[in-house]
């Protein structure tokens, strides 16, 4: 599943995209090995964010937790921050878990994207 952020607010860009895989029979984890050393350190930590945001949401709603494999990050030297890369890596598992892109909330709040899902308790 791939998803692709790309959102303005006040003359700010901010691009992400996205490229999951899931497997319901490999243990839960999330494996980042097929992105690039580089982008793989720069964004370890986002992209984990939003897999995970998405897994916590997925299993309170009585999921289990499948392994998760992003296969790829597309990236711009300027617009693409930690946020956007959290955001988009949630909805493309969001999707990839079978949920809809509808489902997902994206704001911007003080001064970086957000996302929570419908029916979500509390924000990300």
């Amino acid at each position: 599943m791939y998803f692709r952020l790309r959102k303005t607010r006040g003359g700010i860009t901010a691009f992400a995209g996205v490229a999951i895989e899931t497997d319901a029979n490999v243990p839960s984890g999330v494996d980042l090995n097929a992105l690039e050393e580089p982008t793989r350190i720069r964004f370890e930590k986002a992209l984990n964010a939003g897999v995970g945001h998405a897994l916590a949401e997925h299993e309170r709603r009585g999921g289990s937790a499948p392994s998760v494999r992003v296969t790829a990050l597309d990236e711009t030297v300027s617009d693409t921050k930690d946020d956007a890369v959290r955001c988009a890596a949630a909805i493309a598992t969001w999707q990839a878990l079978g949920y809809a892109e509808s489902d997902a909330d994206l704001r911007f709040e003080n001064g970086e994207w957000t996302v929570t899902f419908l029916g979500e308790a509390s924000a990300e």
